[in-house]
């Protein structure tokens, strides 16, 4: 497993070497270790997790083909506009030593991740070659929370925030809470899973109320 995750991480990086497209990437220093608390900074590409489990965790499957359908365009014509939006991130589980190295393919997403767009193949053409090379360094904020959950309920909260966003449909907050339900009953077994997910909603409900989003109801019915 170490040598497919090297061998994804020279790909990568021979990638960006290409001339066509090094000639207009802007180099940024990048983060090295995890951070101890909220702060904003770049990473290389390879250090996301592209896994189906790097937005909603075991219950996973994301993104889906119409998050991609929906900001191709975007990504074709621009490439990254770091200056404009940030993907938020978050380093796992939470718990996990801070100032531990950032292993490649490790970050995983709050929001954002339709963003960082993998390419396989170049095309001989210099639009596409900036387009590339914009994804060499993805700028990323990092908000420091204390429970894994948090960063799910932070997750549908950001995406209420702005028109930009695609609102999270029902399949969101349904994969949403049952996530938090099984890192709750992880922590808590001697509660039961109604108990977990009305505990979920509750303090979902607490943190999106200071942001005047919309709260959940009626999820147990």
């Amino acid at each position: 497993m170490a040598e497919d995750v090297k061998s994804e991480h020279d790909a990568m990086d021979t990638m960006f070497q290409t001339k066509c497209i090094a000639m207009h990437v802007t180099n940024q220093t990048v983060l090295k270790n995890i951070p101890a608390t909220s702060k904003v900074f770049h990473l290389s590409l390879w250090s996301f997790d592209f896994s189906e489990k790097a937005k909603y965790g075991e219950n996973g499957r994301f993104p889906t083909n119409m998050q991609y359908k929906s900001h191709v365009h975007s990504f074709l014509q621009n490439g990254y506009e770091s200056a404009r939006e940030a993907v938020d991130v978050r380093f796992g589980e939470v718990g996990k030593n801070e100032d531990d190295g950032i292993t490649p393919f490790s970050v995983q997403f709050v929001d954002g991740q339709n963003k960082d767009v993998k390419e396989e193949e170049l095309m001989e053409d210099p639009e596409m070659c900036k387009v590339i090379a914009s994804f060499r360094y993805v700028k990323c904020n990092f908000k420091k929370l204390q429970r894994a959950e948090e960063y799910l309920y932070e997750s549908l909260s950001l995406a209420n925030r702005t028109s930009e966003k695609t609102k999270p449909s029902c399949l969101d907050y349904v994969l949403s809470f049952q996530e938090a339900v099984r890192l709750k009953k992880s922590v808590a077994g001697h509660l039961s899973l109604r108990d977990c997910l009305w505990s979920a909603i509750t303090e979902y409900n607490r943190r999106v109320s200071k942001a005047s989003v919309s709260k959940v109801l009626g999820l147990c019915t």
